[in-house]
Parts: structure tokens; C-alpha cells; sequence
């Protein structure tokens, strides 16, 4: 993944963001295993996540309510840049 915002609302497979140079991919349900080269960023009640779930809301309640609220951030891939994100739900 070069740039760009992916909301999944689904499961997904291994390693999701794997190489990705920048961009925000936001996961609704479990992965089978997350890269190691992603570093904990803790969890976050981030403002641009409930604009972006304003705007999802108008296409997809589900994708809405999984970006508002607080959400657990991950940067990395720190193998690459580092520069991309990628949020779970908080499980708290």
C-alpha cells in the first residue's frame, strides 16, 4: 500500500499492511497474525476518525461505527518508512 484509507469490516488474513509505505487501513475484526515491524501506539479517541466516520456514515453504517470511537493505532511498517497506520477496535 502506497497511500490512501482502507476500512475492512471483515476478518482478514496474515500481516495486513505488510511493506505498506504510508496510507490508514482499519481493521473491524481479528487478523490471523499482525507483523512484527508494526510498534504499539496505544489507544486514541482521534477527531479525524469521527469526521471520517461522518462522511463513511452517508455509504456504510458499519464502516461508520467502527471508525468513531476509540481505536488502538499501530504505526509502521517500520521495515519500510513507517509512515502508515493501522487501527483495531479497542478491546478495553
Amino acid at each position: 500500500m502506497i497511500a490512501g484509507t482502507l476500512i475492512l469490516c471483515r476478518n482478514c488474513g496474515p500481516m495486513p499492511g505488510y511493506l505498506m509505505s504510508r496510507g490508514t487501513i482499519v481493521l473491524a475484526g481479528d487478523c490471523e497474525e499482525l507483523s512484527p515491524t508494526f510498534v504499539d501506539c496505544g489507544t486514541h479517541g482521534l477527531i479525524a476518525m469521527r469526521l471520517m466516520a461522518q462522511f463513511a456514515g452517508q455509504y456504510s453504517k458499519r464502516a461508520a461505527s467502527l471508525v468513531s470511537g476509540r481505536l488502538r493505532r499501530l504505526a509502521g511498517d517500520m521495515a519500510v518508512l513507517g509512515k502508515g497506520e493501522l487501527f483495531m477496535k479497542d478491546r478495553d
